[in-house]
């Protein structure tokens, strides 16, 4: 719901935004740095452009628990590497105003996730 809405709520300066943030958390990918605060930083643009503060409320305390969550295999700069070309996706369905694009960008994005998730689980009860 958060991506549709900012799809379709976003001024022009969100839409700038969210796509220089997408470009910025790619680059921290790409170049093996750490990502998380670009990554904050660039889900945070969406859930502003929502137009729903709930949004980011949420937002925060999932960061929260990942921050928390930092000596498990889910804080490693290397987690989730699957989901970030799908955030270009993402980014570029919003600058469109693509509300369905959007939604399928952020639903390639978590099912990467969860299929990492799995594979983590799995090797752990292995």
């Amino acid at each position: 719901e958060v991506v549709r809405k900012a799809a379709l709520n976003a001024r022009p300066k969100q839409r700038a935004e969210i796509s220089r943030l997408c470009d910025a958390v790619l680059a921290e990918v790409y170049a093996g740095r750490p990502w998380r605060p670009a990554d904050a930083a660039f889900h945070a643009a969406i859930c502003e452009a929502s137009g729903n503060p709930m949004f980011g409320q949420i937002l925060a305390s999932l960061s929260f628990a990942f921050e928390r969550s930092h000596e498990s295999a889910f804080g490693r700069d290397e987690f989730g590497m699957d989901s970030w070309p799908p955030h270009r996706l993402l980014a570029d369905a919003i600058v469109a105003s693509d509300a369905g694009s959007a939604v399928a960008a952020i639903a390639a994005i978590l099912d990467a996730v969860e299929g990492e998730v799995r594979r983590i689980i799995g090797a752990g009860a292995a």
